[in-house]
């Protein structure tokens, strides 16, 4: 079970990429905040003892795991080394919501930093045909009733399993 409890530790801090609440680290190990605290703790001192190249720090009630500074040069050689051309993040978020049955054709064109495009087409088969709960999308944030789920037949817009 220790073992599980440093696993768990271990990659939430690793995911996270920022300093975790002690709390929040507790509750996503399922355990009380002094065994979260005692289970990074020694986790920490396994890092410290074998000077791992990460380290994990404590900011008043919350870890992080970060570089440890001694590789921070090393660090700095790759920053600086010439990087090979990647897709950046879409700067859009498509959203499609079928207002008819049968197939929708999409059509995406991405164009990359150099100029250089690649198109897709595909499409999306709606079953049947869907809109809001009472023709109305909600507001989020928002409260939504568990029962006011989109318009439209069982196995599509809902599931019922009684």
């Amino acid at each position: 079970m220790e073992s599980d409890l440093r696993n768990i530790a271990e990659a939430v801090l690793f995911t996270m990429g920022k300093s975790v609440d002690l709390s929040q680290l507790a509750a996503a190990m399922g355990v009380s905040k002094d065994t979260a605290e005692k289970t990074v703790l020694a986790l920490q001192k396994e890092y410290d003892e074998e000077m791992r190249g990460i380290q994990i720090i404590r900011l008043n009630d919350r870890f992080q795991m970060c570089t440890r500074e001694t590789y921070y040069e090393n660090l700095i050689q790759v920053m600086k080394a010439p990087k090979k051309q990647t897709l950046t993040e879409a700067p859009y978020i498509a959203e499609f919501t079928p207002t008819a049955k049968g197939n929708q054709n999409m059509k995406a064109v991405l164009v990359t930093t150099d100029g250089s495009e690649y198109t897709r087409q595909s499409y999306i088969k709606a079953y049947n045909e869907r809109s809001p709960y009472q023709n109305t999308a909600a507001t989020l944030p928002g409260t939504i009733q568990a029962e006011n789920f989109d318009n439209g037949d069982e196995g599509q817009a809902f599931h019922d399993s009684d």
